[in-house]
């Protein structure tokens, strides 16, 4: 049985880790070069190009690490190199390099066309011959990518004054798209994933969604560096991303006859956004007054905190979750919010704290005890007189709420989080003692685990505590599996009495109550999760 416990419990954690992680555009600053070039696919006929199916040319002069660039080597009429994108070093924002982009006629004297200048991270493609209106070009396929960015950022620079439209462009889809890519007029080489098909505005087949997407286009910069954030937007219903690609293009990217020479754009610090701030935040379906995306304290008015189920909250990110803690003590809610990557400030999570008015009335009170855990299911003795600390926290209207901290089945297993359970009812006898009742249903432990619990226990006067804890996990797949716990204050007496060890401890008198500084008694010495009487 102990094997079965172990497996189910590692599959908990498995399913409750899969978090989608960051993932970033390469080589954000363009600090990286590559010494060679990679290839882009010519095609062309009549022999002007070696094969009208397509012939794979390597690019000249350099381009962005983890980028391809649009430089030209093509044969019409003659062989023709053109290089296009270029290391900048002078102009740029941050670091040593920046990338340029620039337009350049592309031809032997009068014959030939503008190229555009552009970076991507698909494979680029160019059809090119002497009929300059049956010339094209674009790219296909990306890179593989899961993640949900909500939008891209960069520095960007125009020095022309051509009135040619610059584009910042992002996609994301999952699936395939299939087309035909060649001459302008009757393109006859299929090919999978091309831009133009991702993006709806090219008959295709297959089974490929457009996820997300943006398309920015900006003429000028003033001749300064502009920062400028797109924001990707998703369909709705498509599902998760599995491709990405991103193209910066000098040039107007889709319409070639629109195509000016010497139209020029530097890039610098191009990556995308994930955010983890808020839109809104309501309480009982009321905003919260004067709500700011940028502003994470609120004081709020009246002594009674909301339930987490009267809070909603909006994400600014459409891959951002969030957790909601309230603190009775403290009279806060903290709502934190999280994302896969950085948002603009550089960090993944923000922290909204809403300040409620203290109630006098509420008192929490902790007891230090030992606790034991065991399922038959299991394989017996789990957790065996194992030393933790619960906490009451008395409302002050005969009910508390209970919970022991770091919950696990075993020494060795990691904290499938705390056992909480609100509104026990709190009844005290004639003679002092407590009685405590109280129970949760779909209580959520490790992530995805479901668990009902009960709980029935005493505390005398005097502070001793024995609970009872019945937790039922609900969702093993193999039914339903009781794990029992049991949490009893430490024993009076005076066995294992040790010197005080040096190091920063904490302790508690006989009757489960925290005292700073002891001294003249004997105490209960909790240090790395082992507890021991001592005498001061």
């Amino acid at each position: 049985m102990k094997k079965i416990y172990s497996i189910l419990l590692s599959a908990a954690f498995v399913a409750s880790s899969s978090i989608a992680s960051a993932q970033q555009l390469p080589n954000v600053g363009f600090e990286s070069w590559k010494t060679a070039c990679g290839s882009t696919e010519a095609f062309g006929t009549g022999g002007l190009t070696s094969s009208k199916t397509g012939e794979m040319r390597k690019r000249p002069g350099v381009e962005p690490t983890d980028w391809n660039g649009s430089s030209i080597n093509q044969k019409v009429i003659m062989q023709k190199q053109e290089t296009l994108i270029f290391d900048e070093t002078t102009e740029k924002v941050s670091g040593s390099h920046s990338v340029k982009m620039q337009n350049k006629f592309v031809g032997v004297g009068s014959i030939g066309s503008v190229a555009p200048g552009f970076i991507t991270l698909a494979t680029p493609w160019v059809y090119a011959v002497s009929t300059i209106e049956e010339c094209d070009g674009g790219a296909y396929g990306g890179v593989a990518f899961t993640a949900k960015p909500d939008a891209i950022t960069g520095k960007y620079k125009r020095t022309d004054a051509t009135g040619e439209n610059s584009h910042i462009i992002v996609y994301l889809w999952n699936g395939t798209f299939t087309s035909n890519v060649g001459s302008k007029s009757a393109p006859s080489q299929s090919r999978t994933n091309v831009d133009r098909a991702i993006w709806g505005t090219e008959t295709s087949t297959g089974d490929g969604k457009l996820v997300a997407k943006c398309d920015y286009t900006f003429t000028t910069t003033g001749g300064a560096w502009k920062e400028i954030t797109v924001p990707i937007e998703y369909v709705v219903g498509a599902g998760d991303p599995t491709m990405m690609n991103t193209v910066i293009s000098g040039g107007d990217y889709w319409t070639r006859a629109n195509m000016l020479d010497g139209t020029t754009l530097y890039a610098d610090d191009v990556k995308f956004l994930y955010y983890s701030r808020l839109n809104d935040i309501k309480v009982g379906g009321v905003s919260v007054a004067g709500f700011n995306s940028d502003t994470y304290n609120y004081n709020m008015s009246g002594t009674t905190l909301p339930a987490e189920s009267d809070i909603e909250v909006s994400h600014m990110g459409v891959g951002a979750s969030h957790t909601i803690a309230i603190d009775k003590v403290n009279a806060t809610v903290t709502i934190t919010v999280t994302n896969a990557g950085n948002d603009v400030d550089n960090v993944a999570s923000h922290t909204y704290v809403l300040q409620y008015e203290k109630n006098a009335n509420v008192v929490k009170k902790e007891y230090p005890g030992y606790l034991n855990v065991s399922s038959d299911m299991l394989g017996g003795q789990l957790i065996k007189d194992q030393a933790n600390t619960i906490t009451i926290i008395e409302n002050g209207d005969g009910t508390c709420t209970f919970i022991l901290p770091d919950f696990r089945l075993d020494a060795e297993s990691e904290s499938m989080g705390d056992i909480t359970v609100e509104n026990v009812t709190m009844t005290t006898g004639a003679d002092g003692v407590t009685t405590y009742k109280g129970s949760v249903t779909d209580m959520s432990l490790a992530g995805d685990l479901l668990a009902n619990v009960e709980l029935n226990g005493t505390i005398t006067a005097a502070g001793v505590v024995d609970m009872v804890i019945d937790v039922v996990w609900t969702n093993s797949g193999m039914g339903d599996i009781p794990i029992l716990c049991t949490f009893t204050s430490f024993t009076s007496g005076v066995e294992n009495i040790i010197a005080v060890p040096q190091g920063e401890v904490e302790y508690y008198n006989l009757q489960g109550v925290k005292v700073a500084n002891p001294e003249n008694g004997v105490f209960i010495r909790v240090q790395g999760g082992k507890a021991t009487k001592v005498v001061k």
